[in-house]
């Protein structure tokens, strides 16, 4: 049995134990298979505080550590293993698509059917929810094809489940109000929640993640989070990808899969160069509004941020930002994004990236490295790490920089 399986079994036992009620709302088959799949819940708002509790007691007994816990149309709870398997776990207390409302959890609480091992909703109730997960998608993937043509129901697009939900939603507007008012309050809580709070810790810090496709900095990401929440060296963790924003929900590094296509290098014509400079003086905005009201408060409050790639890419790969403006303007840029406390690198030799990964042919990934080495400042400091290493080794040195043994 995986330590996946083994901790929602107990979980589902624990949740039967305590009378609380609720069910799998889709995926049931891949419930127990390891990956970056979620597993999806549907509860009454007054019992997700059980729940929580339930999967935090179940994580104590069997080597599992709350990695993140975030709130954004549902409750999301991350556990990490020491194995490194994660278990992703979202509660919803409706059913919506936006602030267009579907279904609430008494309706579909009340018609669940037993599974072999775990509750699951009615078939039309299930039909349902596979709808507005396509319309939240923006695709039908083949698995909900599947799944809605085994339930007896038909198969939609994207775009014909939007407009019949859209449409199903006018008989509830006082539903879309409180949808609304509590979608802009939690937007709220993300820009200005980091500016209070007393700090558990000290001294926290921000790190950018720099290196190139392969060397292992999603993986690196995933260790580091995790031993931070385990051995609590930080108030808390918060991770980026790209450019820390507060109007965005928390992130986690989950693997990619597979190689992802490369965009092509832009045109070295004026349009593209205007064009350049304006996402530029964009990106700019946005690191700065993301740090003043983010990334320093949590920092003061003693959180460590991780910051992947930041805006590193402008000098490693332009292309992958669709840069075509001159270098001059990225020596204009460097003054004006926020610098954070620490810059890591991770660097590897050729042969080790190009078996990781098969997006960069070997011109190109040379040429990278040597970009990487020659990297502009984006931070106070700067480690650069050995790749090849095993990833816990990375995370202590990593620790040890950061001032926390």
């Amino acid at each position: 049995m995986s330590p996946r399986e083994d901790f929602l079994l107990r979980v589902f036992q624990r949740l039967d134990q305590r009378s609380v009620e609720y069910c799998v709302a889709r995926n049931a088959d891949t419930v127990f298979v390891d990956g970056p799949s979620d597993v999806d819940l549907l509860a009454r708002a007054r019992d997700v505080g059980s729940i929580r509790e339930a999967c935090e007691a179940v994580a104590a007994e069997s080597s599992f550590v709350l990695a993140q816990a975030t709130r954004f149309a549902n409750h999301s709870w991350i556990f990490a293993h020491e194995s490194g398997a994660l278990v992703r776990i979202d509660v919803d207390t409706e059913v919506r698509w936006r602030w267009c409302h579907v279904l609430n959890a008494e309706e579909v609480l009340r018609e669940r059917q037993r599974g072999e091992r775990f509750p699951i909703p009615a078939p039309q109730h299930e039909a349902a929810i596979l709808r507005a997960q396509i319309a939240w998608r923006g695709e039908a993937p083949a698995r909900y094809a599947d799944r809605l043509a085994a339930l007896g129901a038909p198969v939609i697009s994207a775009a014909e489940a939007r407009r019949s939900l859209a449409l199903a939603a006018l008989a509830h507007p006082f539903a879309a109000l409180a949808y609304a008012a509590s979608d802009a309050a939690r937007c709220f809580e993300r820009c200005f929640g980091a500016l209070r709070g007393k700090p558990a810790c000290e001294v926290g810090a921000s790190v950018v993640l720099a290196g190139l496709d392969g060397a292992g900095k999603t993986t690196f990401a995933r260790a580091l989070l995790a031993e931070v929440a385990r051995s609590r060296r930080f108030t808390g963790v918060r991770y980026f990808h790209w450019i820390p924003s507060p109007f965005r929900r928390p992130e986690f590094p989950w693997p990619a899969n597979g190689d992802q296509p490369r965009r092509a290098p832009q045109p070295p014509t004026a349009l593209a160069a205007a064009l350049s400079a304006a996402r530029l003086a964009r990106n700019i905005a946005l690191a700065r509004i993301g740090f003043a009201l983010v990334v320093r408060p949590l920092v003061r409050r003693g959180w460590l941020v991780i910051i992947d790639r930041y805006v590193t890419n402008y000098w490693l790969d332009p292309a992958s930002v669709r840069y075509a403006g001159p270098t001059q303007w990225l020596d204009w840029a460097r003054q004006l994004f926020p610098h954070a406390d620490s810059l890591i690198s991770l660097s590897a030799d050729a042969a080790t990236l190009r078996s990781r990964k098969g997006e960069l042919s070997d011109e190109q990934i040379s040429a990278q490295i040597e970009r990487l080495r020659q990297l502009p400042s984006l931070a106070d400091r700067r480690l650069d790490l050995d790749a090849t290493k095993p990833v816990q080794a990375l995370v202590a040195q990593a620790l040890d920089h950061l001032g926390k043994p």
